[in-house]
């Protein structure tokens, strides 16, 4: 859903269309996440606590210092978006052919996530419109789930 939506075009960028798509993939990972989250807190729940924990200090953090930079981060926007593709696709490969999540691997999505939220919020300061809102939205919700899911196999390793 957000490979069509990276490439469907206007429609999947803003209006109601775009926000309802922005609904739909927010359900579909968290009902892919529900279960994972579900167990973990049943089993490991100090886990679950510092990732959330890691995850809201990272946001805010990088949030802060997006909005605070003077200098435009835009063109950063792009490549960062395609090393984290990259470094998802890698950690597939490595879960569907049983070496399992890479910390490296991890480590590197959570670096790439927290620079994108960086400038995220340095795009919204410096150029957004209400016609950016939901593309905007949409990658920093991936980039927190990103964090967010780096902090946990992280946390498990």
């Amino acid at each position: 859903m957000l490979m069509v939506a990276a490439f469907g075009g206007r429609r999947f960028r803003f209006g109601t269309f775009a926000m309802v798509w922005l609904f739909a993939v927010a359900l579909v990972i968290g009902l892919g996440l529900g279960p994972i989250i579900s167990f973990l807190v049943a089993t490991e729940p100090a886990t679950i606590t510092q990732a959330a924990g890691g995850t809201a200090l990272i946001v805010l953090g990088m949030g802060s210092l997006g909005f605070a930079l003077s200098k435009d981060l835009a063109k950063w926007m792009r490549p960062l978006s395609l090393l984290v593709f990259g470094a998802v696709i890698v950690s597939l490969v490595l879960v569907l052919f049983g070496s399992g999540g890479s910390p490296i691997v991890s480590l590197i999505i959570l670096g790439l996530s927290s620079a994108l939220i960086l400038v995220d919020f340095n795009y919204l300061r410096k150029h957004a419109t209400e016609d950016d809102a939901i593309w905007l939205a949409t990658g920093i919700f991936v980039s927190i789930v990103n964090i967010f899911l780096s902090l946990l196999n992280l946390s498990r390793s």
